[in-house]
């Protein structure tokens, strides 16, 4: 199956690592740790955002030269050009098909509609910002002060990191990429104890320096792009989660059963807030979410027992990988080819690719007779030559161009040359022979 569609196939790349991971879930909750899971998660948002599509055959002249006998036995195609999706550039003038035509205006509205959702969200995010954030630093606890230096000196968290209280937020939560503010609710010095305050400080300043701000500004980029694709709003939520859970996961490592039970604690305390910001796509926190069944994985996952299997996890992550490329080299891009005007193009034309045997050019322009004697088309051969007593022969004249993305087509015209002065007279298209990668 092939698609002309590049965001589509930008979709569905993404979506079929997400579906994967999904499927996957239970062995790799088993033997994978959340770190390694909120890795595929970003993998699989790389596919959403990326388009390698328009990098495959790059991926298969590399191989060509690398793996040459193993492409010759994978990597064999024999099929047409569809001229549906073609733009033909003619001296005059261009020619685009109305299927690419359609697709460029899908594009065109896709981006206006992406635009839009970014644009939204920037907006809701300033307007929450600056209600919300009660600039009341001054009004930390010294000794809280303190032990928020001293948790950022011991995670080496180089960046400027901003520490607030905030009477809009019944919980802790950490906003901005560049400049970092952590804002902690009013009551927070109050209602809990040192070890507590500890715990919620430290799951800040690692969101933090995993820059996990930014990874759910990712997140929120994908649902913008493919706002037609009900798995990529999954995909966000799911996301958020795991990067919550990778930050408990680091929390607590290394801690007794003491301290988990805690911390379990302090999660199932911030269950029942009601954050507005967070809501809104932006910012990490340690109640992000307001489902329980969110606080209620987190939990299980924490007490949950892991047997990481560090051979087993680069298998694995190979074929995530795997899966996104193989979706992602189905896409193939509208054809575009330079031809004579009143040459028609209508229907199908052949190409082919792989493991035929192709034999090397000895020029890009060239003459072919019918006893299949090649002679180099120069420059001045165009012209005719006055004087000359022109004695033609039929054949062939071949023009050989080489594209961007390492393919060539070499284009074949009906075609008489003049055995004394070598004046061609060119005439109808005959052939265009497309190969994926050059091999001339």
């Amino acid at each position: 199956m092939v698609f002309h569609n590049l965001l589509l196939v930008m979709s569905l790349s993404g979506s079929i690592v997400f579906i994967l991971y999904v499927l996957l879930y239970p062995v790799t909750r088993r033997y994978f740790s959340q770190k390694w899971r909120y890795r595929v998660l970003k993998i699989a948002a790389v596919f959403y955002l990326v388009p390698f599509s328009e990098y495959k055959y790059r991926v298969v002249g590399l191989t060509r030269t690398v793996f040459p006998h193993f492409l010759e036995k994978v990597w064999h195609i024999s099929e047409t050009i569809d001229t549906e999706y073609m733009i033909i550039t003619r001296p005059e003038h261009i020619e685009i098909s109305p299927k690419v035509s359609c697709l460029r205006i899908l594009m065109l509205l896709s981006v206006i509609f992406t635009i839009y959702i970014i644009l939204k969200h920037i907006i809701i995010y300033c307007k929450v910002k600056r209600i919300c954030y009660s600039d009341n630093e001054d009004g930390l606890n010294q000794e809280y002060k303190e032990l928020f230096f001293k948790i950022k000196d011991e995670l080496r968290v180089r960046q400027n990191v901003k520490m607030i209280h905030s009477e809009y937020f019944d919980s802790p939560l950490t906003s901005g990429i560049l400049s970092p503010v952590i804002v902690l609710p009013m009551w927070a010095e109050d209602k809990i104890d040192r070890d507590a305050y500890e715990y919620i400080i430290r799951h800040e300043l690692i969101h933090i320096k995993h820059h996990d701000g930014l990874v759910k500004f990712i997140g929120v980029l994908v649902m913008a792009v493919h706002w037609f694709n009900p798995v990529s709003y999954l995909f966000f939520r799911e996301l958020s989660s795991m990067c919550e859970m990778c930050c408990d996961s680091i929390v607590v490592a290394g801690k007794g059963k003491r301290e988990r039970s805690q911390y379990e604690y302090l999660l199932l305390e911030m269950s029942s807030a009601n954050n507005i910001f967070s809501e809104r796509g932006f910012g990490t926190g340690l109640a992000s979410s307001r489902r329980k069944i969110i606080f209620k994985r987190r939990i299980l996952e924490m007490r949950r027992e892991q047997k990481h299997k560090k051979f087993l996890a680069v298998i694995m992550s190979g074929i995530f990988c795997m899966a996104g490329a193989i979706t992602a080299f189905a896409y193939i891009p509208p054809v575009t080819m330079t031809v004579d005007d009143g040459i028609p193009i209508r229907g199908e034309i052949q190409f082919s690719a792989g493991d035929e045997t192709i034999e090397s050019l000895l020029y890009n322009d060239f003459f072919t007779d019918a006893k299949g004697i090649i002679y180099e088309i120069a420059a001045d051969d165009i012209e005719e030559k006055a004087g000359c007593n022109h004695n033609y022969v039929s054949g062939t004249a071949s023009k050989h161009e080489r594209n961007s993305d390492g393919s060539c087509t070499l284009f074949t015209y009906f075609a008489e040359r003049c055995v004394n002065c070598g004046h061609i007279i060119w005439g109808g298209l005959k052939n265009i022979e497309t190969n994926l990668v050059c091999p001339h």
